[in-house]
């Protein structure tokens, strides 16, 4: 597991808050190279207007996650610093995963999600 020990983050001076961050290329190499695999679609649940959008398998998901435990800290102890509130221990929980492969004229609308982080 990779714990991210020097987090390089930017946050946007105005608004709510925002985080930036790169992910290391492996993670975003195996998202890829997983996302290639014959995944099933995602199209039913989501918003977006786009042809491709597939579900992760569990195994890719409970990876990413723990690979990235200590960025969702590292956001969550900065996001409570900037409202002024406690960083109480909380459990986060992953629901799911998902990957959108975007080709001109597919656009996501303006929509919520259920959860409390994504990206």
């Amino acid at each position: 597991m990779n714990n991210f020990d020097n987090i390089q983050w930017a946050q946007i001076p105005f608004g709510p808050f925002v985080m930036k961050i790169k992910l290391p290329n492996y993670i975003i190499d195996r998202l890829h190279e997983d996302g290639k695999k014959k995944l099933k679609s995602y199209h039913k649940k989501l918003a977006g207007h786009i042809k491709t959008q597939l579900v992760y398998e569990r195994e890719t998901m409970e990876w990413f996650y723990s690979e990235t435990t200590s960025v969702w800290n590292c956001y969550r102890e900065n996001n409570c610093k900037f409202h002024g509130e406690e960083n109480y221990q909380v459990e986060l929980e992953a629901h799911d995963l998902w990957v959108n492969f975007m080709r001109p004229g597919d656009f996501n609308p303006v929509h919520t999600h259920g959860g409390d982080i994504s990206l």
